[in-house]
């Protein structure tokens, strides 16, 4: 039987060592913390190289530009976001409310415990614009977690207006709340004795009570 033979790179200094689809995913997982902290301007593959630990050659074996690598980051953010939102979710089909408080509660949690993809969707240079016009809230993106939130929001929301721009201020009014909540979990502004998502489900709650 042919031996098949495992592949390493291993940076001579440091003596890391990663399998080669191991090297890959540390390269996107460190990508989005330098565009954050640099932006695209000052993102490189010789520089994603050196936060791995590995030579400057190395992610050459998976890309072929700091492009390609910015794409691979964009679809890992968007596989996982939507996966994090949208699994099992038609549990929820028949119970608006429940499901709206479902996903708002996942998007909390995720970003909370990735507060990388966080910072990077939101906070970097190249953070998609969202356009509120009379009767709508435009985003191109349709993976962008915003527009999948819209999504649903719209859907819920509109029930409960005669107007058909009604739900628009309800979602912003949402969607701000939870996007403030995130940001100072995420900058370790607030801190919680106890569970965080505790707190976080009944100001959900309150808020779409609120809204009604």
């Amino acid at each position: 039987m042919e031996r098949k033979e495992i592949h390493h790179t291993k940076n001579e200094m440091s003596g890391t060592m990663y399998h080669h689809g191991d090297l890959k995913q540390e390269m996107i997982r460190k990508g989005i913390q330098l565009l954050y902290k640099e932006g695209y301007e000052g993102f490189s593959l010789r520089k994603v190289a050196a936060a791995c630990n590995v030579s400057h050659a190395a992610p050459y074996r998976h890309f072929r530009s700091k492009d390609e690598l910015f794409q691979a980051i964009n679809l890992e953010i968007s596989i996982r976001l939507k996966e994090a939102l949208l699994k099992d979710l038609e549990h929820y089909r028949d119970d608006p409310g429940t499901r709206m408080l479902e996903m708002c509660k996942r998007y909390l949690s995720f970003m909370v415990e990735n507060p990388d993809y966080f910072r990077y969707i939101f906070m970097t240079g190249h953070a998609r614009q969202i356009v509120v016009t009379g009767d709508d809230i435009l985003l191109e993106d349709e993976n962008h977690p915003f527009s999948i939130g819209r999504k649903h929001a719209r859907e819920y929301f509109s029930r409960f207006h005669e107007n058909e721009s009604g739900w628009v201020q309800d979602f912003l009014a949402l969607w701000s709340q939870i996007q403030g909540l995130t940001l100072l979990i995420v900058n370790g502004t607030l801190g919680f004795s106890g569970n965080y998502m505790d707190y976080a489900e009944r100001m959900i709650c309150e808020q779409l009570k609120l809204l009604l």
